[in-house]
């Protein structure tokens, strides 16, 4: 049985509940139901390699072996979002560094989007690192030679984290020469020693030298 197809019938029989609640207008998909999100157990690792590997493009991901052992050292944390079945819905992999949170990545099945369970799963986030500086990165807006498609994109994935509470102190930086801004939950800026630091930390020496994260202004 294939992991992925097990993620998506789950995350089909969530969205469905919602459908034929009439998926009244304005509520959350996740209004009356149990949405968990917690560090991945064992036997949910094989869905969420599937689905992260469907969800984020090859240039932007990291060997999903490295994100399970950093997860093991304690410097990284891979999470899954579940609904009250304890079916999967998403994932999350966060990078840790003394108070330092980088959300890395965040998926939610396709299945499952479109009712406001990204906003719910964003929402559970910041409550499981609360004290602490959580920030991420989406691609900046404004680059030269950027399709209008993709630009749409990017000012709706904006919009979508300004509007679930994170705040942007108008900070750029660069990963894998890739133009990036940086969205924080406080409203304060990262400095390049601490974006540096994160990087080190959470993901590794060697795959911070190939990432290359910095500060660019």
């Amino acid at each position: 049985k294939s992991p992925t197809a097990v993620f998506s019938r789950a995350a089909e029989r969530f969205a469905a509940r919602f459908r034929s609640d009439g998926g009244r207008s304005g509520q959350n998909i996740t209004e009356g139901i149990m949405v968990t999100l917690a560090p991945a157990a064992p036997h949910e690792r094989n869905a969420l390699r599937r689905l992260y590997l469907d969800a984020f493009p090859r240039a932007e991901r990291k060997p999903f072996r490295l994100l399970c052992r950093q997860a093991r050292r304690g410097r990284m944390e891979l999470l899954t979002l579940r609904g009250e079945a304890g079916e999967p819905l998403g994932l999350a992999v966060t990078m840790l560094h003394e108070s330092l949170v980088l959300l890395d990545y965040f998926a939610v099945d396709p299945a499952a989007r479109g009712g406001g369970i990204g906003g719910e799963a964003l929402g559970l986030l910041r409550e499981r690192y609360a004290g602490r500086r959580f920030f991420l990165e989406i691609e900046a807006l404004g680059e030269p030679d950027t399709p209008p498609e993709q630009e749409t994109l990017r000012a709706r994935r904006k919009a979508f984290y300004l509007r679930n509470g994170m705040r942007a102190p108008g900070v750029r930086a660069c990963i894998f020469g890739q133009q990036m801004e940086l969205l924080t939950a406080d409203g304060l800026p990262v400095t390049a020693a601490e974006y540096r630091a994160v990087y080190r930390r959470g993901a590794g020496r060697l795959a911070a030298l190939l990432i290359r994260p910095q500060i660019i202004e």
